[in-house]
């Protein structure tokens, strides 16, 4: 006889304790809640919470990028402006020396075809332009002081930071 009472294979007989047999109806302790199908809402709202991450993501990402883009741009463009300022102090200085000493008054001269059609620009009819548009400025030399071309950056006025900087022959050759 086992401790209920019960011999062996035999049902054992109430002892007058009911045991509740009910099935569980609270699907957090159901076997079946990991099934439970999300309803329409739930599943709205996690695609509408995953989109905002990502479209966060997206900004944040293309942010990076277009500063990486643009700074890279900015380095550029004052590349550019070095060399084309260092073009043109190459053609002043041969236009010195060709001369006898004596410097252009202005820039326009070196692009003007000799008689043989050459220009001090190398077949350039044209002055070059800065990146943004605008005239190098040239300070014909002084007193004991070389000639001098300038790039006044994008705004085209004297100063500035950043992109508006001047960028200066005078300093170009320290550099």
């Amino acid at each position: 006889m086992t401790t209920n009472g019960a011999t062996n294979g035999e049902v054992p007989e109430p002892s007058g304790d009911a045991v509740d047999c009910a099935p569980i109806s609270d699907p957090a302790l159901s076997k079946d809640a990991s099934r439970r199908k999300p309803k329409k809402a739930e599943l709205t709202f996690a695609i509408l919470g995953c989109s905002l991450v990502f479209v966060i993501a997206v900004f944040f990402g293309l942010s990076w990028i277009s500063s990486q883009v643009l700074s890279r741009l900015q380095f550029a463009q004052t590349v550019k402006v070095g060399m084309d300022i260092e073009s043109l102090l190459s053609a002043v200085d041969r236009y010195a020396v060709n001369n006898g000493g004596a410097y252009p008054a202005t820039l326009e001269v070196l692009v003007v075809p000799d008689e043989k059609g050459e220009t001090y620009l190398k077949a350039q009819r044209q002055l070059p332009l800065d990146p943004w548009g605008n005239e190098y400025v040239y300070f014909a030399p002084g007193e004991g002081a070389p000639p001098r071309i300038v790039s006044y950056g994008r705004d085209g006025k004297p100063g500035g930071e950043g992109e508006d900087a001047d960028i200066d022959s005078a300093k170009l050759r320290r550099d």
